[in-house]
C-alpha cells in the first residue's frame, strides 16, 4: 500500500471527523405549561421523555429534528393516557450553530369523560365475593376522566383476584375504550369470563438435610386437602403458620391445565437450632439490668422446643425456664409449661422485699390473623414475703387457675388499639393459703386526627376479691400498685399505693386490692419521625374505690418520641403536681406504641 494512499485515508478520516464534531448540536429543551396543565404533570414529562438525558447529548442536524418530532408526538401521547385527546402543542425553535433552544407550550384541551360504562362478569365465579368487589370499587365509572392507567390498574386487579380465588383460566372476552374525539366521550366495553374453579392437587413438603420435622407435624399446619377448591388465603394462612417453626417458607403453586387442579410445593428451611442473647440495659423503672438467654429449636421432630432466661437487676432478679410444645393446630395453637424464679429487692425501704417460685402450665391459641389470643393455664405460686409490722417472713401459696384474652389491632398511621383482659383465681385448702379473685383490664386506643397530630388514650382497671377484703393476705406481687413509664408518669415505679407504718415509725409500700389509671396525650409531628407530645396521666391503687377516687395521683408533663425501626423511642418528663413539691421526673422507654 503506498504511502500516497494512506496520506489519502488519513485525509478522508479527519474530514468526516472534523465535520461531524463542526456540526454537532446541543438541545436545550422546555417544557411549559399553560394555565390548564398542572405543573405535576409537566414534571412527569420531563421524567418520562427523559428530557434530562437528551440535552446531556450533541447531535447531528437529522438526529435534533427526529428529536423534536418525537417529544411533540409523545407529549400528545401522554396526554392520550391521562385522559385528554386534544392536547396541543406549539413548538418554538431558535437555532444556531452550536444549539438549538426548543420551547414547548402545551395545553391539555378538554378532559375525555367515560359516558358509558359496561362491565359484565361471567362464568361460574360471577357472584364470587372478591371479584365482586374488585369491580363495585372500580374507578371506571361514568362521569370520571378516562384513564389508561385506571384502566389496566382494574383489568389486572380482577385478574389477579380472579387467579387467587383459583379461576387459573379467567380471561377478558372483550376489553374495549371506544373514544369519541369530537365529543370527547369514552364507552367502556369489559367482558371478563371466569371459567371453572381450579381445586388444590398434589401437596409436597420439601425439607432440608439437617433439622428436619415429621411429615406428620407438617400436616397438621394444612387446612385443606387435595380435590377441595382452591384458595390464595389458605396458602398465606399456611405461610404464616409455617414461619413460625422455619426460617424460610416458600410456596409454589403450579396450576394444571389438563386435570384443573393446582399441586403445591412448599419449600422449608429450618431456623438455626441454637439461639443466644445477652444484654444490658437501663430503665427508669427496673434501673441496670444484665439480661442473658438461650433458646434451642427442633429437640424432636415434632417442633418442640425450650427457652431458659435470666435477668440480674438493681431492683429484682428473675429466672425463666420454659417449654413449648405445638398444640394440635400447630399454626394457631401452642402448650407451654416451665418454672418461674423472681426475686424483687429493695428498692429503698419503703419496699416489701420479697420471692415468687412459680410452675405453671398454658394453653394458647390465636386466631383473627394471629393479632388476637386466648390463653388459658394453671399456676402454682410459692411466694416469700416479710411482714411490715414484725418482720415476720409469710409463706404463700396459691393454686390458680388463669383465663387471658388479647387483641391488637393497628392500621399504621391511622388507627389502632390493644385490649388484654385477665382473671384468675384459687380456693383455700386446694393447695391455696387464701380464697381470692383477681380481673384486670388493660386498653390503649391510638389514632391521627391528620398525619401529623395523633392521639393516645389509655386505661387500666383491677380488682382483687377475698375474704374479709384484707390485703394482707393477698401475696405481694399478686396486689395492684400504680406509677412508672406505663402508669402514671412523674411518680415512681409501683410507689402508688397503700402505705404502711410500723411501731418504729417505718413507712412501707403495701399495694392494694383495686386499681385505676387514665392516660390522655397528643403528638404532633415536628420533623420526619419525630413527634413532640404532652400528656396528662392519672391514677390510684388503694383499698376502696373511694379511696382510690378521692386519692388519685396526677401528672402533667411533655415528651419527645422518635418512631425507629426497632420501635418507638420516647422521653418524657412529667410533673407529679399530686405531690407538695410537685417534682419533676425523667422516663425513658423503648417499645412499639402498641
Amino acid at each position: 500500500m503506498s504511502s500516497r494512499f494512506i496520506s489519502k485515508l488519513i485525509l478522508i478520516y479527519l474530514t468526516i471527523f472534523i465535520s461531524i464534531n463542526i456540526y454537532a448540536i446541543k438541545l436545550n429543551i422546555t417544557l411549559q405549561d399553560s394555565a390548564a396543565a398542572d405543573s405535576d404533570t409537566i414534571a412527569n414529562l420531563y421524567k418520562q421523555l427523559e428530557i434530562e438525558k437528551l440535552v446531556k447529548d450533541d447531535y447531528q442536524e437529522w438526529q435534533a429534528k427526529y428529536h423534536i418530532k418525537n417529544i411533540e408526538k409523545e407529549i400528545k401521547s401522554q396526554f392520550e393516557t391521562l385522559g385528554y385527546y386534544n392536547a396541543q402543542v406549539n413548538k418554538i425553535v431558535d437555532k444556531n450553530d452550536i444549539s438549538w433552544n426548543i420551547k414547548y407550550n402545551i395545553h391539555k384541551g378538554p378532559a375525555t369523560i367515560i359516558t358509558s360504562s359496561d362491565i359484565n362478569i361471567t362464568g361460574p365465579g360471577k357472584y364470587n365475593p372478591d371479584i365482586r368487589k374488585i369491580v363495585k370499587s372500580s374507578e371506571l365509572k361514568t362521569g370520571t376522566i378516562i384513564n389508561y392507567k385506571t384502566y389496566d390498574d382494574f383489568k389486572n386487579s380482577l385478574y389477579a383476584t380472579a387467579e387467587n380465588q383459583g379461576y387459573f383460566d379467567a380471561k377478558f372476552t372483550k376489553s374495549n375504550i371506544y373514544i369519541n374525539r369530537v365529543l370527547n366521550t369514552a364507552k367502556i366495553n369489559i367482558n371478563f369470563d371466569t371459567k371453572i374453579k381450579f381445586k388444590f392437587g398434589n401437596i409436597k413438603f420439601i425439607q432440608q438435610q439437617y433439622n428436619r420435622v415429621s411429615e406428620k407435624f407438617l400436616y397438621k399446619f394444612l387446612t385443606f386437602k387435595a380435590n377441595q377448591k382452591y384458595s390464595y388465603q389458605k396458602i398465606l394462612n399456611l405461610q404464616t403458620g409455617l414461619s413460625k417453626y422455619f426460617d424460610k417458607v416458600m410456596i409454589i403453586p403450579t396450576p394444571n391445565q389438563k386435570t384443573k387442579t393446582v399441586d403445591i410445593r412448599i419449600d422449608l428451611h429450618p431456623l438455626t437450632k441454637y439461639k443466644y442473647k445477652l444484654g444490658a440495659g437501663y430503665s427508669t423503672d427496673d434501673g441496670f439490668n444484665i439480661l442473658a438467654s438461650r433458646k434451642v429449636l427442633y429437640i424432636n421432630n415434632y417442633g418442640h422446643s425450650y427457652e431458659a432466661s435470666a435477668k440480674v437487676g438493681q431492683y429484682n432478679d428473675y429466672v425463666n425456664l420454659i417449654y413449648y410444645s405445638p398444640g394440635e393446630k400447630p399454626a394457631t395453637d401452642q402448650i407451654s409449661f416451665g418454672y418461674n424464679y423472681l426475686d424483687e429487692k429493695k428498692q429503698n425501704e419503703k419496699y416489701i422485699e420479697k420471692t415468687r417460685h412459680e410452675v405453671f402450665g398454658n394453653y394458647q391459641r390465636q386466631y383473627d390473623q394471629y393479632n388476637s389470643k386466648i390463653i388459658g393455664g394453671l399456676k402454682y405460686n410459692i411466694e416469700n414475703y416479710t411482714t411490715t409490722e414484725e418482720g415476720i417472713n409469710i409463706h404463700s401459696r396459691l393454686l390458680t387457675p388463669e383465663f387471658s384474652w388479647y387483641k391488637l389491632y393497628n392500621n399504621k398511621d391511622k388507627f389502632g388499639f390493644i385490649f388484654n383482659f385477665n382473671t384468675l383465681g384459687s380456693i383455700n385448702d386446694l393447695l391455696s393459703t387464701i380464697s381470692l379473685s383477681k380481673t384486670s383490664i388493660y386498653s390503649k386506643v391510638l389514632f391521627y386526627i391528620t398525619p401529623n397530630f395523633k392521639t393516645t388514650v389509655r386505661g387500666q382497671v383491677g380488682q382483687i376479691w377475698n375474704k374479709d377484703n384484707d390485703i394482707s393476705q393477698v401475696p405481694p406481687t399478686m396486689r395492684f400498685y400504680a406509677g412508672g413509664t406505663d402508669s402514671v408518669r412523674g411518680y415512681q415505679y409501683k410507689s402508688i399505693a397503700p402505705r404502711y407504718t410500723n411501731s418504729k415509725g417505718e413507712e412501707f409500700i403495701i399495694g392494694g386490692s383495686k386499681l385505676l389509671v387514665g392516660s390522655l396525650e397528643f403528638a404532633y409531628r415536628v420533623y420526619g419521625p419525630w413527634f413532640a407530645a404532652v400528656f396528662t396521666d392519672a391514677g390510684n391503687a388503694d383499698e376502696t374505690w373511694k379511696l382510690v377516687h378521692n386519692n388519685m395521683s396526677k401528672s402533667i408533663g411533655v415528651g419527645a418520641h422518635y418512631q425507629s425501626p426497632i420501635g418507638n423511642i420516647t422521653i418524657d418528663v412529667a410533673r407529679a403536681i399530686s405531690k407538695r413539691d410537685k417534682p419533676w421526673r425523667l422516663s425513658l422507654n423503648i417499645g412499639p406504641e402498641l
